[in-house]
């Protein structure tokens, strides 16, 4: 999962600051001493952690292109990182209400 993870890290900066490199996100996500320890245990939470990437990236990539496919693959991440761990809820609790919100701003009209 360290590289799903590296490369989810790697595209959500690529879709939110396009002026970062992102070998550099996917080297400081791959390279760091705790992701490297969490690949080599037996824990879920890195697979976590990517599901919940991708969830949320899913989600920006509706934003930015108003294709309902990714809402779709957004659901089914979401519904990965809950099957994997119920601290998903606390992710999907604090993604959600935004998600709404700016997507309420955007049909009004409002600058976000």
């Amino acid at each position: 999962c360290l590289p799903l993870t590296g490369a989810v890290a790697a595209a959500l900066a690529r879709a939110l600051v396009p002026r970062r490199p992102r070998g550099l996100v996917f080297a400081l996500c791959v390279g760091t001493p705790t992701a490297l320890w969490e690949a080599s245990t037996a824990y879920v939470d890195l697979a976590l952690t990517w599901l919940i990437g991708a969830f949320v990236l899913a989600l920006v990539r509706f934003d930015e292109t108003r294709d309902r496919r990714w809402l779709a693959i957004a659901a089914v991440a979401l519904g990965g990182a809950m099957a994997t761990k119920h601290l998903a809820l606390v992710a999907a609790a604090a993604a959600l209400p935004v998600f709404v919100v700016s997507q309420a701003w955007r049909a009004q009209g409002v600058a976000t």
